[in-house]
C-alpha cells in the first residue's frame, strides 16, 4: 500500500532555507494555492480513527519544471503508524476529473465536506525528495519533506541544515488546535487575498 512519508517542521521564514536549497543543488518546480476540502461522515468517523479524505485544487501561481496535473486529486490517508521523527501513514490519491461528480458519490456515500484549508506551497526537489515551503492562515511557516523512506527524508533534512522538533500532527489538527486555545470555532481557513 502507497505511503507517505514526512516530516514538518516549523519556521519562521524562508530565506534561510532557500539559500540551503540553491547551496544543495535542488530544483525548483512551482508555487501554488492549494485548497482542500476534507470529507467525512456527520460524525467524523475518519478524524476519530486518526484518517482523513481531502479533495484538493491547486492553483499554480508559478511553474517551472517536472510533472503537473491541474485536476483535483482526491486523498486517502490512514492513521500514523511508526516513526518518532516522521509522519508515516497510508496514502492512496488519483485525480479526478470532475470535482462536482466526485462530491455527490461521496456524499451518497455519506461524507460530506467539514473544513476547508488552503495553503501557499512552493515545491523544490531535492534527490528523491519533495521539499515543501507551505504558509497557512493563522498558524504560519512550515516546512515538509517527502520522500521514498525515512532515511533519505532524515538526510535531507540534516543536508538542508534543519533542525528542531518533528512535528507529527497534520495542519488540519494544528489549525483546530489553535482554534480551541482562541476560543472560536471555525471550519474554514483561507486567505483573504488567496495569491
Amino acid at each position: 500500500m502507497p505511503q507517505e512519508i514526512e516530516i514538518k517542521l516549523r519556521v519562521d521564514d524562508f530565506d534561510d532555507l532557500r539559500r540551503s536549497l540553491r547551496r544543495a543543488g535542488a530544483e525548483y518546480h512551482c508555487t501554488l494555492l492549494q485548497t482542500d476540502r476534507y470529507l467525512d461522515t456527520p460524525d467524523k468517523t475518519l478524524m476519530r480513527r486518526g484518517g482523513a479524505m481531502r479533495l484538493r485544487v491547486a492553483k499554480y501561481l508559478h511553474y517551472k519544471a517536472g510533472p503537473r496535473d491541474p485536476r483535483p486529486q482526491l486523498t486517502l490517508k490512514g492513521k500514523l503508524a511508526g516513526g518518532k521523527l516522521t509522519k508515516q501513514r497510508m496514502e492512496i490519491q488519483t485525480h479526478v476529473d470532475d470535482q462536482e461528480a466526485i462530491l455527490e458519490i461521496l456524499a451518497s456515500l455519506g461524507f460530506a465536506p467539514h473544513l476547508t484549508v488552503q495553503k501557499r506551497r512552493i515545491v523544490y526537489k531535492l534527490g528523491r525528495c519533495s521539499v515543501e515551503m507551505d504558509e497557512l492562515p493563522l498558524i504560519g511557516r512550515f516546512v515538509e519533506i517527502e520522500g521514498p523512506s525515512e532515511p533519505q527524508v532524515l538526510a535531507a533534512a540534516k543536508r538542508l541544515g534543519l533542525t528542531g522538533e518533528s512535528i507529527l500532527t497534520s495542519y488540519v489538527h494544528l489549525l483546530l488546535h489553535h482554534c480551541r486555545q482562541a476560543g472560536q470555532d471555525k471550519n474554514e481557513f483561507v486567505f483573504e487575498d488567496e495569491q
